[in-house]
């Protein structure tokens, strides 16, 4: 069950913000979608494309550099290369 929500007028949009343990969440509808495995996908997509994401606590966590080191540091081993690997 989802908490309740604080609901404001901002600008003629209503808004509803919920406060769990004094940090901003995401109100129920947007927790169900972010919990899909269609949400889930979107999120990470998004994740991957920015290079960054937020943690539940409000801490950055940055990796866009380590994440484009690893492509350009990616090698493809075709299968008639498996036993030079091994030698």
């Amino acid at each position: 069950m989802c908490p309740p929500l604080l609901v404001a007028n901002i600008e003629r949009k209503l808004v509803r913000v919920n406060f769990e343990f004094g940090a901003l969440r995401w109100n129920c509808a947007e927790r169900k979608e972010r919990m899909s495995l269609k949400g889930v996908a979107k999120e990470t997509l998004h994740i991957l494309k920015e290079g960054k994401y937020i943690t539940d606590s409000g801490n950055n966590v940055e990796f866009l550099s380590e994440q484009r080191n690893a492509v350009i540091g990616t090698k493809l081993y075709k299968p008639e290369q498996g036993y030079e690997l091994l030698a």
